[in-house]
C-alpha cells in the first residue's frame, strides 16, 4: 500500500492531489480571481458585516492516500483534505516574521484620548459605554439554580462559561453551562475515592428574546451531555443551524479511562433536533476526539470549526465535513490540521475564546497562560507530516509547519486575557483576573478600558449582541448579564 503520510513538497508548479490511480488537477481557488463573499448572519459578533471583496491566491500541494482503499473512500478522504487545505493558501511558504502589538497598558491612555479612539468602532464602544460603567445597566438574565446538576446524590449549581446569539433566530441567546468537577482521584477498587470517576454533564440555557423586555428561557440537557457536554468551556455557532462546543479536560469519557479522547462536538440547534431522544447517542451530529483540554472555538466556514489544544499549546483546524444522523456514529470524514504546535499556553479553568476576524482567514485568539492576544493566518505555513491521534475515525490528520502568528497584543496589558468579541474594525476582550474588559483596533493600539468592577475569575464569555448591546457571563454568581445603554 503506498504510504499515506507522503508530505507535501515545499513548492510545485500546480496544485496536485493524488488519491492512489486517481489524479485531481487542483487549482482549487483559481488563478487571481476575486470573488464577492456575503458574511451575513454567520453568528457571535460577526453578525452583519457588509459584503467583502477578497484576492484568491492560487495554491498548490500534493497530498497521497492509500491505493489500496475503495475509491469512493479514497476521494472522501481527498476532499476532506482539501475542505481545510483550501484554507492554507501558501502552502510552500514559510511564516511571515511576527510583528508585536503594542505593549502599552491601555490604562495609561489619556481618557480625552479614549473617547477619540473610541470613534474607530464606535459600535463595540457604545456597547463598552466607551469605558465608563455608570453609562450602562447591567441586567441580569438568568442565574443558574443551585442544584442546576443531580447526579449521584450530589447536587451542584452550573457554571456558565460561553454566550452565543443563534443566526437562524433572531435575538435567540445560547448559553453553555458546565457542572463543576468533583475532585478526587479515579480509584475502583472497594473502598477507593470513585469522584474522579464522575460523569460530568452539560447543559445550556437559550434565551429567546434576549434583547427584548421580555425574554423566555429553556434550559436543555442532551442525554449524553456527560460526553459530549464533558466540561465545556466554550461555543460556536456555525451555519445551516448548526453549532459545536468544545470540553476542558483530557477524556470526553470518565477518567478510569486512560485514553486521552476529547474533541469538539458538532449539534444542531433546530428544537426538533438538540436534546431530543432519537433513541441513539444523544442528539449530537459529529465529534472528533483530537483536542484535550480544550479551551475555545471558532467558526470558520461550513462545518469548519478551529480549536484551542490547552494540553500541546497548539490550535486544531476541524472539518466535520458531512454530518451523521443525530446519535450516529460515523465520523468518518472529519479532517484535522494543527497549527502552531507549542507556542499557546492554557491556564486551568480559564477559558481561551477565539473569533475570526472580518477576513475570515485571520484568527483572534486569548492565548491566556501567555498574557497575550495572538492572532493566527490560517492561510499561511506548509502542510507537512501526518499527526498520530487516538481518534481513527480522522481521516486525514496533519500538521502545519510555519504558520505565521503574531503577537496582537503582548504581555503586560493583560494578566488572563478570556473572553473574546470581535468587531468591525476593533475586538474586546475580557481579564479574568481583573474583571475589565479592553478594547483594541485590530492591529493592537489601545482604545479603552472598561472596569465591570467584579471579583476575581467572575468574568466568563463576552457576546455583542444584534442590538448593539454586550453580554457576559458571570461565574462567581453564574449568571447571564445584559449590559444595557442609558
Amino acid at each position: 500500500m503506498r504510504d499515506a503520510d507522503a508530505l507535501a513538497p515545499d513548492a510545485c508548479p500546480k496544485g496536485l492531489f493524488s488519491a492512489g490511480a486517481d489524479t485531481i488537477e487542483s487549482e482549487t481557488l483559481g488563478k487571481g480571481r476575486k470573488q464577492v463573499d456575503p458574511i451575513s448572519n454567520r453568528g457571535g459578533s460577526r453578525r452583519g458585516r457588509p459584503q467583502k471583496e477578497i484576492g484568491i491566491m492560487k495554491t498548490c500541494s500534493r497530498i497521497v492516500v492509500p491505493v489500496s482503499l475503495p475509491p469512493l473512500q479514497s476521494r472522501a478522504i481527498v476532499a476532506g483534505v482539501l475542505g481545510l487545505v483550501s484554507a492554507v493558501t501558501s502552502l510552500g511558504c514559510g511564516s511571515e516574521a511576527p510583528l508585536t502589538g503594542s505593549s502599552t497598558s491601555s490604562e495609561d491612555v489619556d481618557r480625552t484620548e479614549l473617547d477619540s479612539a473610541a470613534t474607530e468602532d464606535p459600535e463595540l464602544s457604545a456597547a463598552l459605554g466607551n469605558g465608563q460603567l455608570d453609562r450602562l445597566n447591567p441586567v441580569e438574565l438568568y442565574r443558574a439554580p443551585d442544584e442546576m446538576f443531580c447526579n449521584g446524590g450530589v447536587c451542584t449549581t452550573g457554571i456558565p462559561v460561553d454566550l452565543g446569539f443563534n443566526p437562524v433566530r433572531s435575538g435567540e441567546l445560547w448559553v453553555v453551562f458546565r457542572q463543576p468537577p468533583r475532585v478526587g482521584d479515579c480509584e475502583m477498587a472497594e473502598g477507593g475515592d470513585e469522584t474522579g470517576c464522575a460523569y460530568l454533564y452539560g447543559k445550556v440555557a437559550i434565551i429567546s428574546g434576549a434583547d427584548s423586555e421580555q425574554p423566555r428561557i429553556e434550559v436543555e440537557e442532551d442525554g449524553n451531555s456527560w460526553h459530549f457536554m464533558r466540561q465545556t468551556t466554550a461555543l460556536a455557532f456555525g451555519e445551516d443551524d448548526t453549532f459545536a462546543t468544545i470540553g476542558e479536560d483530557r477524556t470526553a469519557n470518565t477518567h478510569d479511562v486512560a485514553v486521552d479522547y476529547m474533541g469538539p462536538t458538532l449539534w444542531s440547534s433546530d428544537p426538533e433536533v438538540f436534546a431530543v431522544d432519537f433513541g441513539r447517542n444523544g442528539s449530537h451530529l459529529d465529534m472528533l476526539h483530537a483536542t484535550p483540554y480544550g479551551m475555545g472555538i471558532a467558526h470558520q466556514k461550513d462545518h469548519r470549526f478551529f480549536v484551542f489544544n490547552g494540553q500541546i499549546g497548539a490550535i486544531d483546524g476541524y472539518d466535520f465535513q458531512e454530518p451523521h444522523e443525530p446519535g450516529g456514529e460515523d465520523h468518518s470524514d472529519g479532517t484535522l490540521l494543527r497549527y502552531v504546535e507549542g507556542e499557546l499556553q492554557r491556564r486551568a479553568n480559564v477559558p481561551s475564546h477565539m473569533d475570526f476576524l472580518p477576513d475570515d482567514t485571520t484568527l483572534l485568539v486569548a492565548d491566556t497562560g501567555n498574557r497575550r492576544v495572538v492572532a493566527l493566518d490560517t492561510n499561511s505555513g506548509r502542510l507537512a507530516e501526518r499527526l498520530n491521534t487516538p481518534d481513527s475515525q480522522i481521516a486525514a490528520p496533519r500538521r502545519i509547519a510555519d504558520a505565521s502568528l503574531k503577537v496582537v497584543v503582548a504581555a503586560g496589558s493583560l494578566e488572563e486575557p478570556s473572553g473574546l468579541v470581535v468587531g468591525p474594525s476593533s475586538f474586546a476582550v475580557g481579564d479574568a483576573a481583573t474583571g475589565k474588559i479592553h478594547q483594541f483596533t485590530f492591529d493592537g493600539t489601545p482604545l479603552l478600558v472598561l472596569d465591570l468592577e467584579l471579583p476575581p475569575q467572575a468574568l466568563g464569555g463576552l457576546e455583542l449582541g444584534p442590538d448593539g448591546v454586550l453580554y457576559y457571563t458571570r461565574k462567581d454568581t453564574n449568571s447571564v448579564v445584559k449590559l444595557a445603554q442609558d
